[in-house]
């Protein structure tokens, strides 16, 4: 834990690589292959370190490591850089010293250290000792100092120095985004195909006699995978993951599955009928098992064909009993044991035609707590010892998937549940019958139309997976058949043909049947079917349909429209529709084109996989193109496509990793969407007092599914008194404070609450925020001047953050004044809309804040609008945006253009005419360029030289009414709200104050003290620096004028201009502001700030004679002495000493160099200049100077 007075190290040395890699998503590996090419040593490409503290992150880099590592860490808060430019690396020496001096003053007030230390291999094996570090390259350096050339103490002697290896390897294994696609989706890929090697060798092997050997085969690449696997450090976790199985018939008793640790693979009985196979892995924790069904010959005794019906009909209500649950978990907020419990009662109802021992339906946490937000769980579904006719049992059936659930909670409320099930892509039915003796026994008169493959769209629990099936086509029936399929002869009383309008993508073809296809005496359905049939209802009444995928420019496609749709046309059976086909065809036919187009990319001509390529380590490693190569002949899904497929569920994944912490400022579902901006219409069409959902606005707006266009507002009226209650009792009586809130904050709603109910649609306004030395001011007055057509402004300019909900409060009461003028008149109905002007750094996040608490005092509705945020833009003036000649960001830049907090950057440095290509720092506008890039992709760039624009498309821009409502920034803003809205003010802190002065000011000192602002400033921590000034002063030389200062040190800009007015004060007619840096982040340091800055003012004023204090001996100098013995050491001397013209001598013999009275001579001195002192403090007395200040 990273407390108040500890700091937490990362570096890319021994020991501490790992964690690197975890804060930076592997960013030296991701980007390996551009590394290769790259100029630089892998020493200059390694050299950064990372120091966060409570409230910030420090950065140390240089300009090579900087460009690879900037896209992974500029979006941080509070993040500060330090950059070395490749001139400093020039000189390793000047190098080094820049180094020691950021890693010096960045450890200097901590005395405790935080490592997350691991070896090479991420063990913990090796016990940490602190000295291990000492070793690093950086601490080493650290030992000699180079500027006092001396040698300095061990690193750790005078630190304590923690290591968190091993909470640091809980962290990278915590289930998030990264974790899923670094470790799960590769897993699930690898699962999926040595499962699907075992069922290909089973597939040439199920007729032959059952031994142990032959078990031991089928299943060699489960136990492969199971062995070599990565174990757990918990040996609990460990011993809960059950080795690999596979057993037939009545091996399959409760006895051998309960005890699968000792299981005996031996059998030699021929008479199987089914199998239980179960796979599991120790790297993640997933696991599944299936129940499936042969029939070695069609010759059959009648007994076990029923004892097989039956089993299967057993089997189909447990798949169904899991898509039931699955789909339970998905759509309500049930417990999932009480999920359980029923659909345990609801199989056994199903099942009361069989006699067996026990149902089991078990949940077990495989990774991740039960209290995490995300975790995986493996649901099994077992019937034990089931008995046929004659008593005897037969043995059980069995069913196992593993589930990754998320939980999306507003602290300790769930809003909502998702599921992606990581094992639906392995076969839920297998069937293995002797498919040629079949094919014998159909009828074989009538004419086969074509006999190919095509894709079939298996529907198993969650979502949709294609396979291929073996087609033959008649005039009205059709038989699909496959080795683990079955056989199938089925009459469809309709089929669809879809036509894709995209050349690229495959047709669809829809096979419908009687909802009692299973019943029909006409057809053979094979148990296979199940997990294809898809119930759905039409214009006419409910139907089974079955979904087959045609490939476009594939051989059989031809065949099909040259021989066999001509004929189901002619007959009637085949129709066009001009509907849209089911959406999960739809998916499914998706997955199955990107599947095509990545084995064709990879076994084309150009792209094969050379050995050449195979040996380049840039570009495959040994695991990466056995998985590569596996998933292209098992035809698995890659990473990439895995991802898009669940591409909602992970997006549900995301949020709630992100909301699982404690949100202290948001109370409620709707007190969330006011805070972050969230627009119930972007999500639903609201009626006229239709109360909002907020849990489903929510969960729709982190999804990003059912985006309806977001542009066209409903008028809904506003409802003061019946406010809505809450939905969540026990999360209101929460009493939470936010953090810019101010109790001083106080107005009278009475007025406002009884105008609102006039109200059709909210006040519509546009946010112009930035920091200092932005021009956002002469923005706003730019926009305010050149829109002025058929609109009505209401500008909102509160002075500080304490302001902004009272500015918000009286621009509502402006608006219901213009409102009822405009309703009211005949005339042209002009547009009304708000501009506000944010102070200090102040942002949409603040803003929305204000709005909420505005919401609360007047006791809105939830379902009603205030206040609409239609567009924020965020000014920079790139010469503004670094604190020095590294890459020290302007406290406040990177968390204004946060993605979803803002919708435009404007530009508002000079113009590109009068534009250096660099800082005063010397820091390069293109890499300033780049980083504010970085941080927020999608952020659109507007440039309005020196804040001042006519280009109508730009104004345009800024008067959107619904950029700000974009789903996209929507769902933005709601996953960075948990982590932005306990943010602490990043150091240094910017403080404004301001001095009101009685006097004028020198114009020569006052233009000299200018200048020296930006000669004094001081390198980071920045303390004391003065980085803006304006205010209203007057000058000695001319004071019936009052002038106007506006100056930014960084930037250059002096405005000092007059005005034609007075000061509107009698007293301290004058006063100046300053922008002021504060490393500290203590308030009790403003009396030192304002200190410093009365001194800087001091120094601008005219110099006038100051009282003197009287002057004693030992303020004389060497200078006054020797004046004083010039002066007097020719005097009549005492009697008995001589003066011999160098020394004085007495009769004693006694010499001196000095006169004997050179004592009284001082003394007279001194009592003669007091005396002038004391005259010239008597005149300065009668005639007093005023104090600056005063």
């Amino acid at each position: 834990m990273v407390t108040r007075l500890s700091l937490f190290l990362v570096c890319l040395f021994e020991g501490s690589v790992m964690a690197a890699s975890y804060l930076l998503f592997n960013a030296y590996e991701v980007n390996c292959g551009d590394l290769t090419e790259c100029k630089h040593e892998l020493d200059i490409l390694e050299d950064m370190f990372l120091c966060i503290r409570l409230n910030e992150v420090i950065l140390y880099c240089n300009f090579a490591s900087f460009s690879l590592i900037s896209p992974y860490v500029s979006h941080w808060p509070n993040l500060r850089i330090h950059y070395v430019n490749e001139n400093y690396m020039i000189d390793p020496e000047k190098h080094e010293d820049v180094k020691i001096s950021v890693f010096e003053s960045t450890l200097s007030n901590f005395k405790r250290i935080i490592i997350p230390y691991t070896d090479p291999q991420s063990n913990r094996n090796k016990m940490f000792n602190k000295l291990m570090i000492e070793d690093w390259p950086l601490v080493q350096s650290y030992a000699y100092d180079i500027r006092r050339q001396l040698s300095r103490e061990f690193f750790t002697l005078s630190r304590e120095v923690i290591d968190v290896g091993d909470s640091l390897r809980q962290l990278t294994e915590r289930i998030d985004p990264v974790f899923i696609e670094c470790f799960v989706s590769k897993t699930i890929i690898s699962f999926a195909t040595s499962f699907e090697f075992a069922l290909r060798t089973i597939d040439s092997t199920y007729q032959f006699n059952q031994s142990q050997e032959l078990t031991e085969k089928q299943i060699e690449g489960l136990t492969s995978i199971y062995k070599y696997s990565n174990k757990r450090d918990n040996d609990h976790i460990k011993k809960c993951i059950c080795p690999p199985f596979l057993l037939y018939g009545i091996n399959t008793t409760k006895n051998y599955l309960k005890f699968p640790y000792t299981l005996s693979l031996k059998t030699h009985r021929n008479d199987n009928i089914h199998m239980i196979i179960h796979g599991s892995e120790q790297t993640v924790g997933i696991s599944c098992e299936r129940t499936y069904f042969m029939q070695k010959s069609i010759k059959s005794d009648n007994k076990q064909n029923t004892l097989l019906k039956t089993l299967i009909e057993i089997y189909l209500h447990i798949i169904n009993a899991v898509a039931m649950l699955i789909n339970q978990i998905k759509t309500t907020l049930t417990d999932l044991d009480e999920i359980a419990t029923k659909v345990k009662e609801g199989i056994e109802k199903k099942i009361n035609f069989v006699k067996y021992d026990k149902i089991d339906i078990e949940f077990e946490y495989v990774h991740g707590k039960r209290s995490e937000a995300v975790h995986l769980i493996t649901l099994l579904v077992r019937i034990y010892d089931i008995q046929n006719e004659d008593g005897q049992t037969v043995g059980s059936m069995g069913f196992k998937d593993t589930l990754l659930i998320s939980s999306l909670k507003l602290n300790t409320i769930l809003i909502s549940r998702n599921v992606i099930n990581l094992t639906e892509n392995i076969p839920y039915v297998c069937y293995w019958t002797p498919i040629e003796e079949f094919l014998k026994e159909i009828d074989g008169r009538e004419k086969c139309l074509l006999n190919g493959e095509l894709e079939i769209v298996t529907i198993p629990v969650g979502n949709m997976c294609p396979s291929l099936i073996n087609c033959i086509c008649y005039h009205n029936r059709i038989i699909l058949y496959g080795k683990r399929h079955g056989v199938s002869v089925l009459e469809p009383k309709k089929i669809n043909h879809f036509r894709s309008s995209d050349t690229s993508q495959p047709d669809l073809i829809e096979l419908q049947f009687n909802p009692n296809i299973f019943k029909n005496a006409n057809e053979s359905v094979s148990p296979y079917l199940y997990s294809a049939l898809l119930e759905e209802i039409d214009e006419t009444d409910p139907h089974t349909s079955i979904w087959l995928i045609v490939k476009q420019r594939s051989k059989i496609r031809r065949l099909l429209i040259k021989n066999v749709f001509p004929v189901w046309r002619s007959t009637g059976l085949l129709e066009v529709p001009s509907n849209k086909p089911n959406h999960c065809a739809t998916k499914a036919s998706f997955i199955s084109h990107h599947l095509e187009q990545e084995f064709s990319k990879t076994t084309s001509n150009d792209n094969t996989l050379s050995g050449k390529k195979l040996d380049e380590k840039s570009e495959f490693k040994d695991e990466d193109c056995n998985l590569f190569m596996a998933q292209l002949l098992t035809h698995q899904p890659s990473t990439k496509h895995w991802i898009q497929i669940f591409r909602d569920e992970l997006s549900h994944v995301e949020a709630s990793v992100c909301f699982n912490v404690p949100i202290p400022t948001a109370n409620t579902c709707a007190n969330l969407c006011l805070k972050c901006g969230i627009n119930p219409q972007s999500y639903m069409i609201m009626e006229h007092g239709q109360k909002v959902d907020w849990n489903y606005i929510i969960n729709e707006a982190v999804i990003g599914t059912n985006i309806q266009v977001y542009n066209k507002y409903k008028e809904t009226p506003f409802n003061v008194k019946n406010r809505v209650p809450n939905d969540h009792l026990e999360i209101s009586k929460l009493q939470f404070k936010e953090t810019n809130s101010s109790d001083n904050r106080n107005f009278n709603c009475t007025k406002l609450a009884s105008s609102l109910t006039m109200l059709k649609n909210p006040l519509t306004i546009t946010v112009i925020c930035g920091p200092p030395g932005s021009r956002k001011e002469l923005v706003v007055a730019n926009i305010l001047n050149f829109v002025k057509e058929c609109i009505e402004w209401i500008e909102i300019k509160p002075n500080n953050s304490d302001e902004i909900t009272t500015s918000l409060h009286n621009a509502l009461l402006r608006y219901c004044e213009i409102q009822c003028k405009i309703n009211n008149g005949n005339g042209l109905k002009p547009r009304c809309h708000g501009i506000l002007l944010c102070p200090d750094i102040i942002g949409s996040r603040e803003i929305l804040a204000s709005i909420a608490e505005l919401h609360q005092k007047l006791e809105v509705n939830e379902n009603s609008t205030l206040i609409k945020i239609g567009c924020v833009a965020t000014c920079v003036d790139l010469r503004m945006a670094i604190m020095d000649n590294g890459r020290m960001t302007f406290p406040g830049v990177l968390e204004l253009i946060a993605e979803g907090w803002t919708n435009y950057l404007l530009l508002t440095g000079p113009p590109k005419s009068n534009q250096v290509n660099a800082t005063k720092m010397g820091v390069p506008f293109t890499e300033i360029e780049e980083l504010l890039h970085s941080v927020n992709p999608r952020l659109s760039h507007l440039f309005i030289p020196d804040g001042k624009t006519e280009n109508s498309h730009t104004l345009e821009a800024l008067m959107d009414e619904n950029e700000f409502s974009n789903p996209t920034l929507q769902r933005a803003r709601l996953l960075s709200y948990p982590s932005l809205c306990t943010l602490s003010p990043p150091s240094p802190r910017l403080r404004n104050i301001t001095l009101h002065f009685n006097q004028q000011l020198d114009r020569k000192l006052f233009i000299n003290a200018l200048n020296g602002i930006f000669k004094d400033l001081k390198p980071w921590p920045f303390h004391g620096n003065i980085y803006t000034l304006c205010g209203q002063i007057a000058f000695v030389d001319d004071s019936s004028k009052l002038y106007e200062l506006d100056y930014v040190t960084l930037s250059g800009i002096n405005c000092l201009y007059q005005v034609n007015k007075k000061s509107n004060r009698n007293d301290k007619p004058y006063w100046l502001t300053c922008t002021i840096a504060d490393s500290s982040n203590n308030l009790e340091n403003s009396n030192e700030l304002n200190n410093l800055f009365a001194d800087w003012i001091r120094e601008t004023i005219a110099k006038y004679e100051k009282p003197r204090e009287l002057i004693k001996r030992s303020d004389l100098t060497e200078e006054d002495f020797n004046k004083i013995h010039e002066r007097y050491h020719l005097y009549p001397l005492p009697q008995g000493w001589y003066y011999t013209g160098t020394y004085y001598v007495n009769m004693d013999g006694e010499k001196l160099f000095q006169h004997p009275s050179y004592n009284q001579f001082i003394e007279e001195y001194i009592e003669g200049e007091n005396t002038k002192i004391e005259a010239r403090n008597a005149r300065l007395r009668c005639h007093p100077v005023p104090e600056l200040f005063s």
